[in-house]
């Protein structure tokens, strides 16, 4: 599997949000490629929504016989 992290958000930044946290569903087709991203949840509403689902969107996992989905939650925090 590779993945890619999701970049800190310039607009928390902005808006003195310090962290969050976003669950998303993934969703895995036979090639191993992502089909699709849905965001669950995500706190603070929707500063990370859109960084998580390029950065998942990336994501690829081996081939497998059936697709599959997979929840994964991401930490975000600011670098210092």
């Amino acid at each position: 599997m590779s993945s890619v992290q999701p970049v800190f958000s310039q607009t928390a930044l902005q808006a003195g949000v310090t962290e969050g946290l976003v669950s998303a569903r993934i969703h895995i087709g036979i090639d191993g490629k992502v089909n699709q991203v849905d965001v669950i949840k995500s706190k603070p509403l929707k500063y990370f929504d859109k960084d998580v689902i390029t950065a998942a969107s990336q994501w690829r996992y081996a081939p497998i016989s059936s697709p599959q989905t997979t929840i994964i939650e991401f930490v975000l925090k600011q670098n210092n």
